[in-house]
């Protein structure tokens, strides 16, 4: 008759536990969106509305476990990052307007030659 010992019972209760964990782990990976998914739930980063749109899309997903926070992380960067282009586009089209502005002010200030 074979003995069974309390180190047996104690590798079984933590075989059973890393199956459960991992058993866990599977669903988990099951649940979590595919770069497609996620680049399809997601709008053009062209107007600060929809990278806000974005930001909370991603925010429920990753607070409901269907985004990693690694994965969740790296597009909040993204959105920060196209943000500041569209800001950055702003202002050089607004520094435009101002040279122009500027240029023919200038040009309103200097003499005119007079005809003789």
């Amino acid at each position: 008759m074979a003995q069974f010992t309390v180190g047996d019972a104690a590798e079984a209760g933590r075989k059973g536990g890393q199956a459960k964990a991992s058993a866990r782990q599977a669903r988990a990976a099951a649940a979590q969106l595919t770069a497609e998914e996620v680049s399809a739930g997601l709008e053009a980063m062209t107007t600060p509305d929809a990278i806000r749109r974005n930001l909370d899309t991603v925010a429920k997903w990753a607070a409901c476990g269907r985004l990693s926070a690694g994965h969740a992380g790296a597009i909040v960067r993204a959105c920060s990052e196209a943000l500041r282009a569209i800001e950055l586009g702003t202002e050089l089209d607004q520094l435009g307007e101002l040279r122009a502005r500027l240029d023919a002010l200038d040009a309103e200030k200097r003499p005119r030659p007079r005809a003789v």
